[in-house]
């Protein structure tokens, strides 16, 4: 019988014995800081980009966008098709406006739970989110407020997770190893790799992060410590061409590894491969939620495609927008200033 973490990781091998032919010196270091240049270097360029996200039990997501710089920004979310978000970044403003009331708008509102509460003013700016109307905040912009407390769950704001795919990378980069794709290693099975080869004369590297093997229960007692997270279902690739990152792909895959969790946690998945997967990430994520860890692992298939980057864009406020206080909205608005000043 293969070792489990043969059966867990198919790629694994191969991805290690590519880190062992690539030459000198460590080559997941070098692989590291070669990413790290390519994700620096476009991250100061102008650039469009778009973002795709397909979660388990959730509509598929789109948003395009531009950026001009790390203050002028715009861009149209897409949920199944269909135009719901637009949003617009200059300078210190931000103006927003929603394609009727809807399960986004609702999504990104402040709610009255105590901890956040709508502002003054909050229902006529409301008011005019629904009913489509571009509401501009002169003080909206929330990248201007980086060190105010707007941490959310992936997925709860999805302009967030389009623009900040290269900082998830570099996060990513942190809790998993990196290697350069070599298709010629011997162990390499392409019926195992989820994402486009770069051909030999596209000039673009791919770099895959190494998943590690599935923990089991019995190796610590049940603590906390052999619970999986994202890095053990997670498959990403980073692809780079003349040195700037040109497109990121991630799949978190627990279809693939349904066996191992039933094997290593001893428990019983019944029902169609979905809802076993539905079933075995709601367990996990239980018991993550119970012992204190806040983000929980969303079941997704992501890409962003990053092109015309360091072209002129221009990034222009809406002319027909009406002001009022955005911070009816989470991680916007002026409440996000005062955020950044509590301390």
């Amino acid at each position: 019988m293969r070792p489990p973490w043969r059966r867990v990781v198919p790629g694994l091998a191969l991805m290690l014995t590519a880190a062992s032919m690539t030459g000198c010196g460590n080559p997941s270091e070098r692989a590291v800081d070669e990413l790290r240049a390519a994700i620096e270097r476009t991250s100061v360029l102008s650039r469009r980009f778009v973002y795709q996200d397909a979660a388990l039990g959730a509509p598929p997501l789109v948003v395009k966008g531009v950026v001009e710089d790390d203050v002028r920004r715009q861009a149209r979310v897409e949920i199944a098709g269909t135009p719901a978000m637009d949003s617009v970044t200059r300078d210190d403003a931000l103006a927003v406006r929603f394609f009727g009331p809807g399960d986004l708008l609702a999504g990104l509102t402040r709610l009255d739970d105590g901890a956040e509460v709508i502002p003054p003013g909050g229902g006529p700016v409301l008011d005019a989110l629904g009913a489509g109307q571009w509401v501009r905040d002169p003080s909206g912009n929330p990248v201007i407020f980086q060190g105010a407390a707007t941490e959310q769950q992936l997925g709860e704001d999805p302009i967030a997770d389009a623009t900040d795919v290269l900082d998830y990378v570099e996060d990513v980069i942190r809790e998993m190893p990196l290697v350069e794709l070599n298709t010629d290693a011997i162990e390499y099975r392409p019926e195992d790799d989820p994402f486009p080869v770069p051909s030999d004369q596209s000039g673009t590297t791919r770099y895959d992060f190494v998943r590690p093997p599935l923990p089991r229960a019995a190796e610590t007692g049940g603590a906390s410590g052999s619970l999986p997270g994202e890095r053990h279902f997670r498959r990403m690739a980073v692809y780079v061409k003349a040195g700037l990152v040109t497109r990121v792909l991630e799949e978190i895959d627990v279809e693939g590894v349904l066996d191992d969790i039933a094997e290593n946690y001893g428990i019983r998945l019944p029902g169609t491969p979905q809802q076993q997967v539905a079933g075995a990430i709601a367990a996990i994520n239980e018991v993550r939620l119970a012992e204190g860890t806040l983000n929980v692992i969303r079941v997704r298939r992501m890409s962003l495609d990053i092109f015309e980057v360091g072209a002129p864009h221009q990034v222009e406020m809406p002319a027909d927008a009406v002001e009022g206080d955005l911070s009816v909205l989470i991680n916007r608005g002026r409440s996000v200033v005062a955020g950044a000043n509590q301390s």
